[in-house]
């Protein structure tokens, strides 16, 4: 007869494998199209490059990142990585949000590499995912966070202005807005991105937790809004 607890244990055991095994094949590739020139406001240009991005065996979604690297001649404090709300289409720093503007140019401006990232397909970081459950399909994001965070391989690789040179734990710091910040969390959760990350600044979310309960508990009006979502 077989004791629970060794069944158990080999259920567990058979259930980390598959696990590991949905993850150990994620990858990370520039994509075909050359990196281009691209404006954050009048006079101020930052470099535009794509990803492939492939994990949890969810297909290739694209994701471009806009980076604002600072001026030859002033020292690098770290290097800050901005994720917009709901499912990530777009850059932090968009055209209708003059506020964000300012957030991406302050950190510019005392030293700080900028990383803004927008995901490209129709549905954003969920595109090609739906049914995986969300922390699976957040795969992306941390793995865009691992590969620029890596440092380049010897003999070359990656163009230099493509990665956080190797600052890996290093003041490498990330902001998420909303659904930006869900992406962030799964990655610290589930994904190991407390190993690349010093800082991790959530606002207006996690929008998936029950913000409300854990802030306010019984003074929430549970009859105006039961899910927490949308406050």
């Amino acid at each position: 007869m077989l004791n629970p607890r060794m069944t158990w244990f080999a259920a567990l055991a058979a259930l980390f494998w598959l696990v590991a095994a949905a993850t150990a094949h994620a990858t990370v590739v520039p994509a075909p199209s050359a990196p281009t020139a691209c404006a954050i406001t009048a006079g101020v240009i930052a470099t535009c490059y794509d990803l492939d991005v492939s994990c949890e065996q969810i297909p290739a979604r694209r994701v471009r990142i806009r980076q604002l690297d600072v001026a030859a001649d002033v020292p690098v404090a770290g290097n800050v990585l901005f994720t917009t709300g709901n499912t990530g289409a777009s850059v932090y720093g968009a055209p209708t949000a003059p506020e964000r503007i300012a957030t991406v140019m302050f950190m510019h401006d005392h030293g700080y590499r900028t990383f803004e990232v927008a995901w490209l397909g129709e549905e954003g970081w969920q595109t090609g995912a739906h049914g995986v459950g969300r922390r699976r399909a957040t795969c992306a994001y941390a793995e865009v966070v691992k590969y620029l965070a890596t440092p380049l391989p010897s003999g070359g690789g990656k163009m230099p202005e493509h990665t956080l040179g190797g600052l890996r734990g290093q003041n490498i710091r990330a902001q998420g807005n909303s659904g930006g910040s869900a992406q962030i969390a799964y990655g610290l959760t589930a994904y190991n991105l407390e190993a690349y990350l010093s800082v991790a600044v959530f606002s207006a979310g996690p929008p998936i937790s029950d913000l409300t309960s854990t802030c306010f508990g019984t003074l929430y009006d549970r009859d105006t809004n039961p899910a927490g979502i949308g406050v």
